[in-house]
């Protein structure tokens, strides 16, 4: 086959308008009716495989008895109650006191659900004897009258709320059965009873079932019974009158071993060990048989129930089933993928021809029924891409040509050009044709001998063209799947195009791909997936169709529009659709339909309705197909509403809180350790497949997107009051009220009144306290600048003392400077004068050694005298002394003071010292000879105490 997958639109738009010849009744009452089962595994449920008994409370939460314990089911999610590890539950059933009760190997009991949605079991089988209960098994639970019946194989157990009492039959039990306010119960090798509250009363005329097993007593009409026994089948009881119920179902049910029923709506629902449940009307006819090779998951029933909403719960020894008795639609899905995905589909004379990708199948239909399988026609394999009805011929487009097909399951080739893709008629003056698009060139048909036969096709063109629609002026419209929309017209023998133009982004179209052509009120419309457009022939482009897009919502995104008569038209997105009323006046949605809650998906790009009689629906899906007549849009169901089931809080560090969900005040204060939440919702309406949206007010306005999951987390929430909001919607679209839980997270304890208190108080006195301290430090900072002022006054006056100081030294440095240098000279002149005097003496010395004694000595006596009273002159040293005293000041005392045995020759000597001068120069002042004065240096060392190493010198001029 052609890679063509992309080509081809399989919607049909008028082709079956004469197809659907039922009878009124038919249409309206039997079509939709057929049910669908909704399979739950123990890989959903999270038990074992073998499930006993179930029932469902007035709120429609379902309970189960399974070998793991019991199960329980909020529409949305299920949990497993244990009594103890691997006990198994037999029977469940709710009481009128909203009790669920259960029974299990010797113990029975109930439980309760406190104020935070949480269920809690309490043993009645405690409160008897262990001897009364060894052995006993509980496997039917029947509440009656304010009475709760415990049935064993061996005895029934009656609770009135208080007290137990027992009733004890003649022999073992088979089960327990109710038909409408009676009950009744199988005594083996006895016969059928009726139970009381306080005796069992055998019911006449049971006795030939004695040794059999009587597993159902349901109303059968006004003061009648059906009964079912495990090997001898149905029997109906009128007052005591047994009789067979001979009717054609009753055998096979026999064979399949009845194992309980129940009547619902005129209707018998009988499951039954090996061959699945079947479904009777009042005649006994099987209206629905299901089983393994079609919905069940297993054959053996082991306990039936209906909802609220008179669908049914099925238990079964492998999973829990849930059949929808009152679905919107008729679904037919493919669940062996033996059909394919569906492409187009006709309806004629009682028949449904159905065009799949994997060939054409035929279904016929059988009232009260429905259709039966669907059954592929001999040659008719491959892609079929097309079936309409034209003056009574059904033609079929086919991946290999175009075929007559005959309701004897025979086709006849009558084009061999690959792709039959869109055919519709036309008209050409008085003439009518068949216009339809191929894989390449557009073929035209006419009619030969009263039959549509190939006539030529249309050169000039060679697009695969898989959908078109005809304006008001005669232009064909084709979209190609790939690049833009094509505008065509045809001359009048239909033979060439006289006129082809091509639209694409250019010419205003807002997208190149997969361009889809309809038609609303005789308007061409195209439909790109993000807006609607139309043709504006005034400026010859493509413009947005703007009344129209803003009234559709949503579904201006559509990719497919289909004229469903009388202004009515179907709009597809993604996998929702919707039958809006359009016309001058308004554009109404009547009706929204979501099949992908159903698993049930319109094939990729190709979806399609059928319409037909303007009254019956048929949707083409890639996994089967469903039918919905008009009758459904009036019957369309309220919204499930939503319901919080669970909802706790907990700690960063593990710690949890259940919440209470029951209380009139539903305002939790939690402490701010306890802000992660969770919250577990759930619609109990199954069969509306409910979506939920949720949104926190006070963390975020705006709703999540719509999601199958049934729970919210929120962590790390901040302090403050929060709304938390649910809302769902079911199959049909529509919104339900809003379930609501409000709570508040206090603040952390730093946060919170009394921490504000505190604050308040440390504040006060904080500010006194600063105050205090601020005097404090006022005080400080005066005394301090009082200090710092005194000391700056006390550090400038000793500034100004050490500058005084400073100017004083220097002037006695200088002034002891200049008397250094006073005292120098004085001495070097004094050092001189001697120099000179000596000298003078030794001349004269020599002076008389020359003139000999005959010379006179007299004048050279005085001469000498006076040169040795200069030279010796006390005068000198008392200069001198004063001199070098104001210059060397207290030197003569500190050296006194520290070495007294000194004597005055040693005080001039060190005096001389200290001026640093040499012996050459002190010789002269002291009138001794250089080695006397090394001499006298000598023993001032000794009387100083100097030891060898320490220089003379520099001692006396450091000390």
């Amino acid at each position: 086959m052609p890679t063509t997958g992309g080509w081809k639109n399989i919607v049909r738009t008028g082709k079956l308008m004469a197809v659907f010849l039922f009878i009124p009744a038919m249409l309206h009452g039997q079509v939709t009716g057929k049910p669908y089962v909704i399979n739950f595994s123990k890989n959903i449920y999270g038990g074992e495989n073998q499930n006993w008994s179930v029932d469902i409370d007035r709120e429609g939460m379902v309970y189960v008895g399974n070998n793991a314990g019991m199960l329980e089911f909020d529409g949305a999610n299920w949990y497993l109650h244990q009594i103890r590890e691997n006990m198994v539950i037999r029977s469940v059933a709710v009481g009128e006191d909203d009790r669920i009760y259960t029974g299990s190997y010797e113990e029975f009991g109930y439980w309760t659900r406190d104020q935070k949605g949480l269920l809690s079991y309490y043993s009645l089988s405690d409160s008897l004897d262990p001897a009364l209960l060894y052995n006993d098994e509980i496997w039917r639970i029947i509440p009656l009258n304010g009475l709760v019946y415990f049935q064993s194989f061996s005895k029934i157990y009656i609770y009135n709320g208080k007290d137990i009492r027992i009733l004890w039959p003649p022999s073992s039990l088979v089960l327990l059965q109710r038909a409408g306010d009676r009950l009744f119960v199988h005594v083996n090798a006895y016969g059928l009873y009726e139970v009381f509250p306080d005796s069992m009363v055998y019911v006449p005329g049971s006795g030939f079932l004695a040794h059999d097993e009587i597993k159902m007593v349901v109303p059968a009409g006004r003061n009648e019974l059906l009964i079912g026994a495990a090997e001898n089948g149905l029997f109906r009881l009128k007052g005591e009158e047994w009789r067979k119920w001979n009717v054609p179902a009753a055998e096979i049910i026999r064979n399949a071993e009845i194992n309980g029923g129940l009547s619902l709506n005129d209707r018998f629902f009988i499951g039954t060990i090996v061959d699945g449940l079947f479904i009777l009307d009042p005649e006994g006819n099987i209206l629905h048989h299901l089983h393994t090779e079609n919905q069940l998951q297993n054959n053996t029933v082991l306990s039936i129930r209906a909802d609220r909403d008179q669908n049914l719960w099925v238990c079964l020894d492998r999973g829990v089933d849930l059949v929808q008795m009152n679905s919107l639609t008729d679904l037919y899905p493919d669940r062996t993928g033996r059909l394919g995905s569906v492409y187009a589909a006709a309806l004629h004379n009682h028949v449904l021809w159905i065009g799949t990708n994997h060939g054409l199948f035929r279904s016929d239909f059988i009232t009260g029924r429905g259709f039966t399988d669907p059954v592929m026609i001999p040659g008719s394999n491959g892609q079929v891409w097309d079936l309409g009805l034209f003056d009574g011929e059904l033609i079929m487009g086919h991946t290999r040509g175009t075929f007559r097909v005959y309701s004897n399951n025979q086709i006849e080739q009558i084009s061999d050009i690959n792709g039959g893709f869109d055919l519709q008629k036309i008209t050409r003056g008085d003439r009518e044709y068949l216009l339809q698009t191929t894989y390449s060139h557009p073929v035209v048909y006419t009619k030969k001998d009263g039959n549509w036969s190939f006539s030529h096709r249309v050169e000039g063109i060679l697009e695969p063209l898989p959908r078109f629609e005809i304006d008001h002026l005669g232009y064909i419209w084709a979209a190609h799947n790939q690049r833009g929309v094509f505008r065509i017209r045809l001359n009048d023998s239909l033979t060439r195009p006289e006129s082809v133009k091509f639209y694409d982004r250019e010419n205003g179209l807002s997208a190149d791909w997969k361009v889809h052509v309809g038609k609303i009120n005789n308007r061409v419309i195209f439909l790109t997936g993000h807006d609607i457009q139309t043709y504006d022939d005034l400026q010859d482009t493509i413009v947005t169709h703007e009344a129209l897009n803003s009234r559709l919502g949503d579904y201006s995104h559509s990719r497919q529009v289909i004229p469903a008569g009388e202004s009515r038209y179907w709009f597809i997105r993604d996998q929702h659709t919707a039958l809006f009323r359009i016309d001058d006046r308004e554009c109404r949605k009547i009706f929204e339909y979501r099949p992908g809650l159903l698993n049930m998906y319109f094939v990729s790009g190709y979806s399609g309705i059928e319409t037909a009689a303007d009254s019956l629906f048929l949707f083409c899906f890639d996994n089967g197909f469903a039918l919905m007549h008009r009758s459904s849009f009036s019957r369309v169901p309220p919204p499930p509403e939503p319901a919080l089931r669970r909802a706790h809080a907990s700690s960063d560090r593990g710690e949890r809180l259940s919440l209470n969900l029951k209380g009139e005040d539903q305002s939790v204060i939690l402490p701010h350790a306890m802000r992660n939440l969770f919250f577990r919702f759930s619609s109990t309406q199954t069969t509306l497949f409910p979506q939920y949206r949720t949104r926190l007010l006070g963390l975020q306005e705006e709703w999540t997107i719509w999601s199958n999951a049934s729970s919210a987390t929120y962590t790390r929430l901040q302090s403050g009051h929060y709304v938390f909001q649910v809302q769902a919607r079911g199959i049909s679209g529509k919104e339900s009220n809003l379930a609501e839980f409000t709570f508040i997270i206090r603040p952390p304890w730093y946060r919170s009144n009394l921490a504000f208190l505190l604050y308040g108080v440390l504040l006060v006195t904080g500010i006194i306290a600063l105050r205090i301290l601020f005097l404090h430090r006022l005080r400080q900072h005066a005394l301090e600048l009082e200090r710092t002022d005194r000391e700056k006054r006390e550090q400038e006056k000793m500034l100004a003392e050490q500058r005084y100081m400073k100017l004083k030294n220097e002037s006695l440095e200088k002034d002891i400077h200049f008397k250094n240098m006073q005292l120098t000279n004085y001495t070097y002149n004094i050092i001189n004068r001697n120099k000179t005097l000596i000298r003078i003496k030794e001349e004269i010395l020599k002076m008389q050694k020359e003139k000999g004694e005959g010379h006179p000595h007299a004048p050279y006596g005085r001469i000498m005298k006076l040169v040795e009273k200069n030279l010796s002159s006390e005068d000198d040293w008392k200069i001198f002394e004063s001199h070098f005293d104001e210059a060397h000041q207290d030197f003569f005392k500190r050296l006194i003071e520290a070495y007294p045995e000194l004597t005055p020759s040693d005080l001039k000597l060190c005096a001389y010292l200290r001026l640093n001068l040499s012996s050459k120069e002190i010789a002269p002042l002291l009138n001794i000879t250089v080695r006397g004065v090394e001499i006298r240096r000598y023993r001032l060392r000794k009387r100083l105490k100097l030891p060898k190493e320490e220089n003379l010198v520099e001692f006396i001029i450091r000390f």
